[in-house]
């Protein structure tokens, strides 16, 4: 009995993750992301490195954050190295790229708050980290390093506005308000309660009736509102 006890004390002293943690959907990611090192050149017989390859960022539809997150569960993206020149090929294959495939409405940031790109076409391509160059005349026969960035991927909500408390209650999109007044609004949203009113309960007192009563009576008794 006093196992069961302590048994049950202690399952209720068991902390249940917040809601956000426990939730699945995710609209934001950091990521450390590295272009790949361009190739060595061969200086002897004018032989050039490979480019390094670079990271980058492909809008699609089907695509997630979540999918990135488990994918580089250490957060990490290694563009290739481009290779380097030798006697039996003169000219160096370049790195292999990475292509990140991130939903549509993602805005790429660097660390120091600067944008990237944004992503809001299906096949839009951003590069968030580019490769060095390879070996050549240029730079001494000697490849570069490519770009190294921490960038954080932020994902658009667009959230529509609706009637709460009326089940059958109309949505009103963000995009059918673009540019309207708060008049205009307040219009709006009074004009769908009465026909809410209208069409479920002809009896009950119209919407923005009530509306204009409970200004007056907060007129009377409360502070003034402009």
């Amino acid at each position: 009995m006093v196992f069961l006890t302590r048994t049950v004390l202690a399952v209720k002293d068991i902390k249940v993750p917040r809601k956000y943690l426990r939730s699945k959907f995710i609209d934001s990611v950091r990521l450390h992301v590295k272009g790949g090192t361009g190739g060595t050149g061969l200086p002897k017989f004018g032989g050039l490195g490979g480019q390094g390859g670079c990271v980058y960022c492909v809008g699609n539809e089907n695509a997630n954050l979540r999918s990135i997150v488990s994918k580089y569960r250490a957060k990490t993206v290694n563009a290739g190295h481009g290779e380097d020149s030798r006697k039996t090929k003169i000219v160096g294959n370049p790195g292999a790229d990475v292509k990140l495939e991130v939903p549509l409405g993602v805005t790429i940031y660097r660390e120091d708050g600067n944008i990237l790109g944004s992503i809001d076409k299906e096949g839009e391509t951003v590069i968030v980290a580019r490769g060095g160059p390879g070996g050549n005349p240029d730079n001494n026969f000697l490849g570069h390093f490519g770009q190294i960035h921490h960038v954080r991927l932020d994902l658009k909500l667009i959230a529509d506005i609706g009637l709460v408390g009326f089940p059958n209650a109309d949505i009103i999109g963000i995009s059918a308000l673009k540019g309207s007044s708060i008049d205009e609004l307040k219009q709006l949203v009074r004009k769908r309660l009465d026909e809410f009113a209208e069409e479920n309960n002809p009896h009950i007192v119209e919407p923005s009736t009530l509306f204009k009563r409970n200004r007056a009576i907060v007129r009377e008794k409360g502070p003034k509102i402009t």
